[in-house]
C-alpha cells in the first residue's frame, strides 16, 4: 500500500485515525487478510494527520509497518542461490520531505540496508513520486529525488513504486530504474497528461499485479472499470548496464 491508506472523514476525523480503520480498511481488505494475504503499507501525508501515523504503525495486523518511524525493510521467502529473490524497502517520504535537512538518519539507514541486502531484486516504495506526468495532481518531488536517486543507483535498485497522485502512470526508465505511480485506489481521480517522463498514464481505479522471477519481473495493470491496459517486463540489469521496461507483446 503506497500511502494515504486512511483518509479523513467529512465529519472532521483526521486521516490516519484508528476510529476509521473499520470503515476505510476492514470492509475492503479483511476478506483478503482472512485468506492469509499480508499488506505492507507506507505512510502518506493524510496518514500522518493523526499522531504522525502512530495508529497505523502500531497496527501490525492491518498495515505491517515494521519500523517504529514508518520506514522498514523485509525480504521474500523465495531465494535464488541462497539470496532473497526480492528485498522490499518502504520509506517514510513524509518525514524525508519535512525533516530538518541536517537529519540524514533515514537516508543513512537506507544506504546501509540496501548495501547489506544482497537480494536479486531491490524494490523501494514510498508515497511521494520522484517523477510524474503533467496535468492534475502533485508535482514530482525534485528535492527528494536529489536525496534518493544516487543511493538507489549505487545499490542497484530496479523498481520504485509511489502513490500520492490519484491515477496510474508508468514513467520512462530513469538511470536504470523503472518508476510507477499507483494512486487509483479509491479516492477521487485526477487526470494525468503524458509528458517527456511518461510512458503510459490513465485516470483509472486500478491495482498493479507483478510476477517476479530471477531474470525478469512482469507487470500488468488491472483496472476496476476500463478497457485500459498496460503490461510488460522489467529485466534484471546486467553487469555494467541496465534494461528498461519492455511492453508485453
Amino acid at each position: 500500500m503506497l500511502g494515504d491508506n486512511i483518509y479523513g472523514s467529512s465529519f472532521g476525523t483526521r486521516g490516519g485515525s484508528k476510529s476509521l480503520f473499520s470503515e476505510r480498511f476492514d470492509k475492503h481488505y479483511f476478506p483478503l487478510i482472512n485468506q492469509g494475504v499480508k499488506f505492507y503499507a507506507t505512510l502518506g501525508n493524510h496518514d500522518m494527520e493523526t499522531k504522525r501515523g502512530a495508529d497505523e504503525v502500531a497496527d501490525k495486523k492491518r498495515f505491517n509497518i515494521l519500523g517504529g518511524q514508518g520506514y522498514y525493510s523485509f525480504v521474500s521467502d523465495a531465494k535464488v542461490d541462497g539470496k532473497p529473490l526480492v528485498q522490499f524497502i518502504s520509506l517514510n517520504s513524509v518525514d524525508l520531505i519535512t525533516r530538518d535537512p541536517s537529519d540524514r538518519t533515514q537516508i543513512a539507514w537506507l544506504s546501509k540496508t540496501l548495501a547489506e541486502g544482497g537480494a536479486v531484486w531491490k524494490v523501494v516504495y514510498f508515497h511521494h513520486p520522484l517523477y510524474a506526468p503533467a496535468g492534475e495532481g502533485h508535482e514530482p518531488e525534485v528535492e527528494l529525488r536529489r536525496d534518493l536517486e544516487d543511493v538507489f543507483v549505487a545499490a542497484g535498485v530496479q523498481l520504485v513504486l509511489a502513490g500520492h497522485n490519484h491515477y496510474y502512470a508508468r514513467m520512462k526508465t530513469q538511470r536504470g530504474i523503472t518508476h510507477f505511480i499507483s494512486g487509483g485506489g479509491g479516492r477521487s481521480l485526477k487526470e494525468p497528461i503524458v509528458n517527456h517522463y511518461t510512458v503510459r498514464a490513465a485516470e483509472i481505479y486500478h491495482f498493479i499485479y507483478f510476477e517476479v522471477y530471477p531474470d525478469k519481473m512482469s507487470f500488468k495493470v488491472v483496472p476496476a472499470e476500463s478497457s485500459f491496459s498496460d503490461a510488460g517486463t522489467i529485466s534484471v540489469a546486467p553487469p555494467g548496464g541496465s534494461l528498461a521496461a519492455v511492453p508485453a507483446q
